[in-house]
């Protein structure tokens, strides 16, 4: 009866120590191994190199005035500049308004910005 007694805590300790303990590390090594692939970083980086190379053009005046009257507006010109197809069909006639954060719109920009530039290569 003593043993029993005592190794019902001892699982239940073990098992604690495996779920909060020893668990983690295990679960993080994994997610470390995963994350952008080395062509999604470079996507990325040409993606933001070429939005940046927009909103100097912005900042210059090469896209008018009404491309600086607000943050959004300036956004809206930029996403114009990288691609005008893209954001034709992604934004149309409901461009981005003060205070919106679409993020579905948003990924949906990207991804036809990526597979313009693979048609182009």
């Amino acid at each position: 009866m003593v043993t029993t007694m005592f190794r019902f805590p001892l699982l239940l300790v073990l098992l604690c120590f495996f779920v909060f303990g020893a668990g983690a590390s295990p679960v993080q090594a994994i997610s470390s191994h995963y994350g952008p692939s080395p062509l999604a970083k470079w996507q990325e980086k040409v993606y933001r190199q070429r939005m940046a190379a927009c909103f100097q053009d912005i900042d210059i005046g090469l896209w008018g005035e009404a491309c600086k009257a607000s943050a959004i507006d300036k956004e809206n010109c930029a996403m114009k500049c990288l691609s005008p197809d893209c954001y034709q069909s992604v934004y149309g006639n409901d461009p981005l308004e003060e205070g919106e954060l679409d993020l579905k719109r948003g990924r949906e920009f990207r991804f036809c910005v990526r597979k313009s530039e693979k048609a182009e290569n």
